[in-house]
């Protein structure tokens, strides 16, 4: 059978604002009397000093939290490429595998033909040759008056191919009764070939069930990731809005705690004075 003449293909990502306020922040008023009157100094108060913290992630380096996160979404997409760029070879190979059963019916057929019509000849073996990707052999022949090589497909074993030697006969089918640069031909062995032991089928079915596992494989691990992506986002989520309602409720306390303001004038004095140092009023 000449190989090639219709079978091809090949394998084949601080700045916070402050406001300030000052407890003593407003002008001062005078108010004399007509004769030489005493002087009353009142402070407008505006309000305690009050701070605004935002926050924008930090200025230094990635958390390791961050760090995590970051290569799990890589390795998501990476896998998921792969997986979803997986779809198109296999397409490819399940052409290829469609076309491995085209020709091995058209081979049967022709053999069938070349009984019915006699166009059967024995070429002229030149030598034998083993094929590591199917471990099988195929054999180099001459047709008849033609100076050219032909291949069988590498469906013969060991104990098969030995019954041939170089320079001996062996039966070829022919699609026409001339021999020419065109004709096609096929070794008589092959009409007790069944289709899955057909080289160029067992190729394609081999590298169709390999893309389809490396696709399985690489959504498979695409999707455990981003799951974990979500969980570490989620989980991480939740920490930071406990510990910013507990730093809040902490601070509000420790505000409360650490002074004590005067009503009247608004002068911030420290914990346990009972007397405003200001106006003089009373400190509760």
């Amino acid at each position: 059978m000449g190989r090639g003449s219709r079978s091809g293909g090949g394998r084949s990502s601080f700045g916070g604002g402050r406001s300030s306020r000052s407890s003593f922040g407003g002008p001062s008023y005078s108010h004399r009397g007509g004769f030489g009157g005493h002087r009353h100094h009142h402070t407008v108060y505006i309000g305690p000093r009050r701070h605004h913290h935002y926050y924008y992630g930090g200025g230094g380096s990635a958390s390791p939290l961050s760090v995590l996160v970051i290569v799990l979404i890589f390795f998501t997409f990476f896998f998921g490429l792969i997986g979803f760029g997986m779809s198109g070879n296999i397409a490819y190979e399940e052409e290829s595998v469609q076309i491995a059963i085209e020709d091995y019916n058209f081979y049967q057929n022709m053999i069938d033909d070349a009984r019915d019509e006699g166009n059967i000849v024995n070429g002229i073996v030149v030598n034998k040759y083993y094929d590591y990707e199917v471990e099988k052999y195929y054999i180099v022949y001459r047709l008849p008056g033609l100076n050219e090589n032909f291949e069988t497909f590498s469906v013969y074993s060991l104990e098969e191919v030995s019954k041939y030697k170089s320079g001996g006969a062996i039966p070829i089918a022919l699609d026409r009764s001339t021999i020419n640069f065109d004709t096609e031909s096929i070794d008589l062995d092959f009409e007790n070939i069944e289709l899955e032991e057909f080289s160029l089928y067992v190729m394609a079915n081999g590298a169709l069930k390999s893309a389809k596992t490396t696709r399985t494989v690489c959504l498979t691990i695409a999707g455990v990731l981003l799951v974990l992506v979500v969980i570490v986002i989620v989980k991480n989520s939740k920490k930071s809005s406990a510990s910013d309602t507990s730093g809040a409720s902490g601070s509000v306390g420790s505000s409360s705690a650490s002074s004590v303001t005067c009503k009247y004038c608004g002068t911030v004095h420290e914990p346990g004075t009972k007397k405003c140092s200001n106006c003089g009023a009373q400190l509760r």
